[in-house]
Parts: C-alpha cells; sequence; structure tokens
C-alpha cells in the first residue's frame, strides 16, 4: 500500500529515499547494476550522518547526485512531485519523488550502473520494485499531464470545510487576496461545498465568487441565477425516512434541510457551532422537496448499510467522518460543475477543482486537474494530480500561488 503526500506533507526525518522519473526528448531513463536483470527509476537512500544524528543533506539535494550518478545527466530540470510512503506492519517509509527533463548526459564513468532510454518504461517483469513502480510511473504522468494543462485553466472550483476553510472555520488574510488575484487575473471562482446558502454569505463577503455550488450539488447559483435545476429529495418520502429512525432509533442524531432551513432533533451546534436550527420530531416539517438529509453514523460501513434501504432516487454519501448524507442521485458537485461548464462555454478540462473528502472525488477526477489538501483523505490524495499543503497551512492558497500566480519550473542546472 502506498499512500501520497505533499511535498512538504512529511517530516524530514521520516524521507529516507529520493525516486526519479527521468526523460530525455519524450524518452524514459531507466537504470540498473550490471549484471542485475531489472531495471529502475534512478534512486536511492539518503545519506545519513550518524555522528550528527541528520541527513547530509536535502531530499532535493540527495535526488541531484542520484540523478547525475546513476544516468550521467549534466543539463537538467528537476521538480519535486510529492513524497510518499510505502506502508508495513511497523512502519512506513518515506521516499521524495521527483521528476527530471534532462537535455545533456555525459558518459557514466566505468563502474556498476548501467542506462536504458525508451518511449516506454520496462515491462512490469523487468522492474526492480514492481509493487511499487506502477504508482509511481502513474503519479508522475499525473503530475506531466497536469502541468501541461495548467496555463489552460480559466476556473478555479474549492470546496470549503477542511479544504479552503481553516479548521476553526475562518479565511485566512493570505487565501482572501490569493482568491481575489486570481479573479483579477481573469479566472472564475466558484465554491462547491456540502453547506447551504445561509452559511456561505460570510465567506462571500471577504471574497466574492462567480459562483458557488451548495448541498454536495443539490443546486448552483450564479450572481442569483439558478444555473441548471435543482436535485432534491422527494418531501415525503424524507419525512417517512426520518420519522422511521426517529421513532427506532430516538438516540440518533437526525437533520433535514429545507428551503435553506435546518430541522434537527438535537442542537446542532454539537456539530456546528454558528449553526441554528428549528427542533422537530419530524412530524411538523414543510410540506416541500428537501436538499439532503442529514444522519449521523458510527462510520462508513453503517452508511452503507442505510444506502442498502434507500429509494431509488437517492444515494447516501459517507462524510465528515460522521455522518451520513442523504441525497438526490443527480446532486453531486460534478454535476454542477457540468451546468457551470454549459452556461459559461468553458469545457471541465479548463477547470481546476480542490478538495478534501469522498464528495469531492468525482469532481477532482471529472475536472482537468485535481487537487487534494494534505489533510484530505488517504484515498483522496491517491487519485489526485497535486496535492497542496493542509487546509490549516493554507495549502489551496499557497497551490495557487505557486501553479497559477508565481509559476516556476523548478531546479535547472546547467
Amino acid at each position: 500500500m502506498v499512500n501520497f503526500h505533499g511535498i512538504s506533507g512529511m517530516e524530514d526525518g521520516r524521507i529516507r529515499y529520493v525516486v526519479i522519473a527521468a526523460r530525455r526528448n519524450g524518452r524514459w531513463i531507466y537504470v540498473r547494476r550490471k549484471h542485475r536483470v531489472t531495471w529502475e527509476m534512478p534512486g536511492g537512500p539518503r545519506e545519513y550522518d550518524a555522528h550528527a544524528a541528520r541527513y547530509a543533506e536535502t531530499a532535493m539535494e540527495a535526488a541531484e547526485i542520484v540523478l547525475r550518478e546513476r544516468t550521467g545527466a549534466v543539463r537538467y530540470t528537476l521538480r519535486a512531485v510529492c513524497t510518499y510512503a510505502v506502508c508495513g506492519e511497523e512502519q512506513e517509509d518515506g521516499g521524495l519523488l521527483a521528476l527530471a527533463d534532462v537535455e545533456e548526459t555525459e558518459p557514466l564513468r566505468e563502474g556498476a550502473w548501467e542506462v536504458r532510454m525508451g518511449e516506454e518504461p520496462p515491462d512490469s517483469g523487468k522492474v526492480t520494485d514492481p509493487g511499487l513502480h506502477p504508482y509511481l510511473l502513474e503519479r508522475v504522468r499525473k503530475f506531466i499531464k497536469a502541468e501541461e494543462r495548467m496555463k489552460e485553466i480559466r476556473v478555479v472550483i474549492v470546496d470549503l470545510d477542511q479544504t479552503l476553510l481553516h479548521t476553526d472555520k475562518t479565511l485566512s488574510d493570505r487565501t482572501v487576496s490569493v482568491l481575489k488575484s486570481c479573479r483579477e487575473r481573469g479566472l472564475k471562482l466558484v465554491f462547491a461545498t456540502a453547506r447551504p446558502i445561509r452559511t456561505v454569505e460570510r465567506y462571500l463577503k471577504q471574497i466574492p465568487c462567480d459562483a458557488v455550488i451548495y448541498h454536495n450539488g443539490a443546486f448552483a447559483l450564479s450572481g442569483g441565477r439558478l444555473i441548471g435545476r435543482r436535485r432534491l429529495v422527494d418531501g415525503q418520502k424524507a419525512g417517512g425516512l426520518l420519522r422511521l429512525l426517529h421513532r427506532e432509533h430516538p438516540e440518533k442524531r437526525l437533520a433535514v434541510e429545507i428551503g435553506d432551513t435546518l430541522y434537527a432533533n438535537y442542537d446542532v451546534k454539537e456539530f456546528w457551532p454558528f449553526t441554528e436550527a428549528v427542533r422537530t420530531d419530524f412530524t411538523d416539517l414543510p410540506a416541500e422537496d428537501a436538499d439532503k438529509i442529514l444522519i449521523e453514523v458510527d462510520g462508513a460501513d453503517e452508511c452503507e448499510e442505510i444506502g442498502r434501504v434507500l429509494w431509488d432516487e437517492v444515494y447516501g454519501q459517507f462524510s465528515d467522518g460522521r455522518l451520513c448524507l442523504v441525497m438526490n442521485k443527480e446532486a453531486t458537485k460534478f454535476r454542477a460543475v457540468k451546468d457551470l461548464a454549459a452556461f459559461w462555454g468553458i469545457p471541465t478540462e479548463r477547470m481546476l477543482a480542490i478538495g478534501d473528502d469522498v464528495n469531492d472525488v468525482e469532481m477532482l477526477e471529472g475536472c482537468g486537474i485535481g487537487a487534494a489538501v494534505e489533510n484530505g483523505l488517504d484515498s483522496v490524495r491517491f487519485l489526485a494530480d497535486y496535492i497542496a499543503d493542509s487546509n490549516d497551512s493554507d495549502g489551496p492558497a499557497r497551490f495557487l500561488e505557486q501553479k497559477i500566480l508565481k509559476r516556476t519550473d523548478g531546479a535547472r542546472r546547467e
């Protein structure tokens, strides 16, 4: 099992190895020790200074040393892709994965290594670590593709909770400044959230957006205008489900969003300190369709059990580590993104999405570029093109600064 992390998402002391995906003129560079059968990406352990109790060089410095020694590279651009951890039973061995674009090499000194180049990597049976190699290669390929698309991005879509917002639900001055700068550059900005309208308003006062996707995609608004259509949950069936659960499990926390009002059988400030709700036993709900139902669960397995007894038009999604959200099957963030794409005439390939949780996955995979924050789920980081710093470290803002506002091409050596 491999867990991917951001460049600064792993403590330096845990980064024991460096691996470099190297290419020259579109051809992959692989190396192997002479007299061995299998090939590998250039890589090796960092040199540890036992006397000083620290590594002798930074991970990127180690990557440069390995690249030069294993391939003979003398002119190249080297960029960090991510850090990664190979999960074992007792510990996770960490490494840095980098990408090198090599322009010039010199013959290797007579020694233990030999080099091969090819348009495709070696077959799986001919690589040294077939259990790890395909994951690292796929990560690099995602990175390359995303870097090529970055200059075409016209829309930035960002999840709020645990992504753009700090854990205390605030926006930092840095985040506000960066997002405003992105809009000044002509990019459209979209918030994509599970939140209702009323709880997003205070953030819109800090950062005006071109559109907001609410309730995980139940609907999207741009300038107060509904884009596409509302994808709601049948009100009668929602009320029936809630009354049944409340009767059979009176201890379970339940809530439903109807017409931008939250109805709940508990004090919702236990979960959301700044949220107000109407206390109810669900016998007096308005005769309207619902945006979503919120059911407290012990974990993903219980959410899955609930999903099996739902009616065909809805689905249950595990969220925030404690909730099962019941929504219209067509209510997803990416469905709303496609509505915005059609409205603006901008293809989803020219959109960049940033998120952290299960409800962001389809959006991250469907947009041209998908980035996960360091504090996101392992599974979300695994599939993302990039991994930004954590929400509490202003990860999305730092990422947009680097990739949009101050685009750099990495360390170049002549």
